[in-house]
């Protein structure tokens, strides 16, 4: 158990899987928390899950809250349907304090809810991280 703990990379497909239920991301994500003190990387698929909603994108961003010592976030969400501003707003609040980000690379390809404007916010917001050097947003 000790090695899990000390964990600084994960890359987690959940592309077309079917079996993801309503509160599955939720877990996901209360799971992960408990790596906060070594996971510098995070790599999370969920291309084709068109039943994401804000709730699940909310659970998502207070996860990415708690892992403090995080420099690169690669997350697809393409598809995701119910993903509207909100669900963006509440990323940003996962993301705004984490002092060591580097990279973000966002897919939100197919998520017709994010306006052009809001997404432009995103990245201004982005910009303001203090270490941040990559952003890439599809």
């Amino acid at each position: 158990m000790a090695k899990i703990h000390s964990l600084q990379s994960i890359s987690l497909a959940f592309d077309y899987c079917g079996n993801i239920k309503k509160d599955g991301l939720g877990y996901l994500s209360e799971g992960l928390k408990g790596l906060a003190s070594s996971l510098r990387s995070i790599d999370l698929n969920f291309y084709g899950r068109p039943k994401i909603t804000n709730k699940n994108v909310k659970s998502l961003g207070e996860c990415l809250e708690s892992l403090i010592f995080l420099q690169t976030i690669n997350l697809n969400l393409g598809f995701g349907f119910y993903i509207t501003e909100e669900g963006l707003k509440s990323l940003w609040e996962g993301i705004k304090g984490l002092n060591f980000l580097k990279s973000v690379d966002l897919n939100l390809e197919g998520c017709r809810e994010i306006t052009t404007e809001a997404l432009d916010r995103f990245i201004e917001d982005l910009k303001s991280v203090p270490k941040i050097e990559k952003i890439r947003i599809v």
